[in-house]
């Protein structure tokens, strides 16, 4: 479990097995942000970044990370033709 700080938000990052973990708002466990579940590139490496850029990463960067690991992870549930898991940003 490893955790990502910024100026919007607090969030944690919790490891189911190797290719599955949930992003969620540390402050409000309740509000989960992305389950990812695969190893899309993209979303892999999104997510890395996110989780790496400690305090310096900005709200803006920060959302758009977390958009392009939600993007990955609709996209393939979609290619699979499973409905996603929602997806709910934290206020």
């Amino acid at each position: 479990m490893s955790s990502a700080t910024s100026a919007a938000l607090t969030v944690r990052f919790e490891r189911l097995s190797c290719d599955a973990f949930t992003v969620t708002d540390r402050d409000r466990p309740w509000r989960v942000l992305v389950v990812y579940r695969d190893r899309d590139p993209l979303a892999y490496d999104a997510l890395r970044e996110l989780e790496l850029c400690t305090a310096d990463v900005t709200p803006r960067r920060e959302a758009h990370l977390l958009g392009v690991v939600a993007a990955a992870w609709q996209a393939r549930d979609a290619r699979l033709g499973r409905p996603p898991l929602p997806v709910r940003p934290a206020a």
